[in-house]
């Protein structure tokens, strides 16, 4: 819900800054939604910007406002680390793995990705500017890697871990033959990925 954002910002902005991150992040129109609610809780008026208007000049509703925004917060939190503990154990199971190619693929690319960026805004800038000074009728003009390579390139690097994770939803089924919502649940929620 989009027309929530601005008001779900203002009140972020004043009241509760750890949320703003959230609120400009992929899941934006949810937290907007969630933090409006606990103003139209708060306050018990049912239009957003009436709520909002409340909160602004009462106080007293700023910190019931503020607490009550607490479990939202904590819930995000321990959701951004659900993910980064998969991420993490997925990186560790690779870095252990038997295979030279599936153990080095994600360092090198990183470590690549660095040295390209590093190559690209700064070497290759000293060096065009050099061979300009130098050269006076130096007529090439340097392009920059496009962002769309290395978005692509990012997201190869972080797309790599979801992937195994569906080979070994796809293992975990050919084992049982079936692949119920518990065991997808038990195969994410608790680290089975890269195993």
């Amino acid at each position: 819900m989009i027309p929530l954002l601005p008001i779900a910002i203002s009140l972020a902005t004043k009241f509760v800054p750890s949320l703003i991150n959230k609120l400009i992040g992929p899941k934006a129109g949810e937290v907007a939604e969630r933090v409006v609610g606990i103003a139209t809780s708060v306050t018990g008026l049912a239009d957003p910007e009436k709520s909002h208007d409340k909160i602004m000049a009462d106080p007293n509703l700023q910190l019931e406002f503020e607490k009550a925004t607490m479990d939202l917060q904590l819930a995000l939190y321990q959701e951004d680390t659900r993910r980064l503990e998969t991420i993490n154990e997925t990186m560790q199971s690779e870095s252990k793995s038997t295979s030279l190619a599936q153990r080095t693929w994600r360092p090198f690319n990183g470590f690549l990705f660095g040295i390209t960026l590093f190559c690209d805004y700064f070497i290759a800038q000293i060096v065009f500017m050099v061979l300009k000074a130098k050269y006076t009728g130096f007529l090439f003009a340097w392009e920059h890697i496009p962002p769309s390579v290395y978005m692509l390139w990012a997201g190869v690097l972080g797309v790599a871990a979801g992937t195994r994770g569906w080979e070994k939803v796809s293992a975990e089924k050919s084992k049982n033959g079936k692949l119920n919502m518990e065991e997808l649940v038990k195969v994410f929620g608790q680290g089975i990925i890269g195993k």
